[in-house]
């Protein structure tokens, strides 16, 4: 709410120095930040242009009273999201983070719940666990190509790299987040702890993608952190995708991280290996 008072421009002109007031709701953060940043802009401009006017009325030439009004001018041009829209800014960050939480809960719990169920593991049917991986993989890219559809088409925000590429990575990712989840339950065995430490190490998966926050300037424990966490390095490759058209070489640092995860797969493979007891039954 931005109030004017009456005779504004007679006060202006008569030099009275008027008061104008705004009001904003500062718990929207982000929003007060950009209206706080505009509404000053819209006053050192019109402070700049009132400024020359009086000057030209001394007998100034325009560079001069130009250069008396504003000795110093600035411009800010955005790179990237140049309308600074901020659900552009934040769906890309929340959406990622979101999902790949959901899907370190769902690799955890397809195998809880056959242990719920009371299922012996026992070598021939190992391989279940394969396919149970393979099976909640699938539908977590699934999920993930349908996201991103939703963001780059339907939504239309920027997309200056390959979309294949991308969809590629989400499919790599949604791997990495299934095998940590199952890797959690697996060395564990008791869901209820499985949950609460995969719900705590990927909670900050928002603040350490690097999109809300620069990665480059987080502590060294931030930075450890992050490497834990495969939406970290989903977040490094979406950037670099979307923002700066990178290829499959300047991603495949972030590719290679992303692909450790899926060794965790062995090891719950083998934390379900048959006891000696099993075998000699």
């Amino acid at each position: 709410l931005v109030v004017i008072p009456r005779h504004f421009d007679r006060d202006i002109r008569q030099g009275t120095l008027p008061t104008i007031t705004a009001w904003n709701n500062g718990q929207f953060v982000l929003i007060a930040k950009v209206i706080n940043s505009s509404l000053s802009l819209v006053a050192g401009t019109f402070n700049a242009q009132i400024a020359v006017v009086q000057a030209l009325a001394q007998g100034a030439a325009v560079p001069e009273a130009k250069g008396l009004a504003m000795p110093v001018g600035g411009q800010i041009t955005a790179l990237f999201n140049q309308n600074s829209n901020y659900a552009q800014f934040l769906l890309n960050a929340i959406i990622p983070s979101i999902w790949s939480i959901l899907l370190a809960l769902y690799g955890l719990n397809t195998l809880a719940r056959e242990d719920r169920h009371g299922t012996h593991w026992v070598p021939e049917n190992r391989a279940a666990i394969g396919a149970k991986f393979l099976t909640h993989w699938l539908i977590g890219w699934a999920w993930g190509g349908l996201w991103s559809y939703a963001l780059y088409s339907l939504l239309d925000y920027p997309l200056n790299g390959s979309a294949l590429l991308l969809f590629v990575s989400i499919g790599v990712t949604a791997g990495a987040c299934v095998a940590l989840g199952m890797a959690f339950y697996a060395l564990i065995r008791d869901p209820a702890r499985a949950v609460s430490i995969v719900g705590a190490l990927m909670a900050p998966g928002l603040a350490f993608m690097g999109i809300t926050f620069p990665a480059a300037a987080m502590e060294t424990f931030a930075t450890f952190w992050r490497q834990l966490l495969p939406v970290a390095h989903y977040g490094d490759i979406a950037i670099a995708i979307t923002s700066y058209g990178a290829g499959l070489i300047q991603i495949a640092p972030a590719l290679a991280a992303l692909a450790l995860f899926w060794l965790l797969l062995p090891l719950t493979l083998w934390r379900y290996r048959p006891s000696s007891e099993e075998i000699a039954c």
